[in-house]
């Protein structure tokens, strides 16, 4: 098996559409505040010709954490639903989710290595 490495800035220009398809969704469920951060939060991703900086991806992660595990609980979408037997919005929501705290994981953990 071979593992194959992600730049920080690829990881970054996946996550900032994902925040975006994140925040119409919840913006759906009624979480406006929780759309406007998500999108907040997207605004902050330096363009693809832009160089990476730490503390641009920590405060994303930062921010990031804040919004699932804080205010607006976010991390309530990360749960799966048992019956998959109709595809529904709840089960967009559950990707969407599970995508964007993957990402954060990802690039949360690759900043504590450089900062070692």
């Amino acid at each position: 098996m071979q593992t194959i490495r992600r730049k920080k800035q690829d990881s970054l220009q996946t996550l900032k559409p994902l925040l975006l398809e994140f925040a119409q969704l919840v913006a759906g469920e009624g979480e406006e505040q929780a759309a406007q951060e998500l999108e907040g939060i997207a605004r902050l991703i330096p363009g693809s010709k832009a160089s990476e900086k730490s503390t641009c991806v920590s405060q994303i992660c930062a921010r990031l954490q804040e919004a699932f595990e804080g205010e607006h609980e976010l991390n309530a979408y990360l749960f799966r639903r048992d019956d998959f037997s109709q595809w529904s919005k709840q089960e967009d929501l559950y990707l969407s989710a599970s995508k964007i705290w993957a990402l954060c994981q990802r690039l949360g953990r690759g900043l504590e290595k450089t900062q070692k």
